[in-house]
């Protein structure tokens, strides 16, 4: 997993700091329009690659380790479980009548169903 994750971070973030030193070589060059639109696009790629390299750490994660995608799974379903068994609850803006005073407000909440979260599987 490290050697993915260090493959992962040298793709991604290495190209950045070769354009910098190419950058700092090139700044007092004449260049023309078309060279101006290829650094250009060179710098909006690299600076994507380097914000992309954040991102990778969970997905590599998930890929490549067994226990992280088991809690990940576990997570996901009681999250899942817990909406199912106790439902939303719904409070509605307070309203404003047209002379002034406060409405009244209403609550709207579900009852729980009854939930068998043992027979469940994961």
């Amino acid at each position: 997993m490290i050697l993915v994750q260090l493959s992962v971070y040298l793709i991604t973030c290495l190209p950045f700091p070769m354009y910098l030193v190419y950058s700092t070589i090139t700044i007092q060059w004449t260049k023309s329009s078309v060279q101006l639109a290829i650094d250009r696009f060179y710098s909006s790629l690299t600076v994507a690659l380097t914000n992309i390299n954040f991102s990778t750490t969970f997905y590599i994660y998930v890929l490549t380790t067994r226990v992280f995608r088991k809690d990940l799974k576990r997570i996901l379903v009681e999250k899942r479980l817990f909406k199912m068994c106790f439902g939303t609850q719904l409070v509605p803006p307070i309203m404003r009548t047209n002379n002034g005073t406060i409405g009244t407000v209403a609550v709207v909440m579900r009852q729980p169903k009854p939930c068998n979260i043992q027979s469940r599987k994961y």
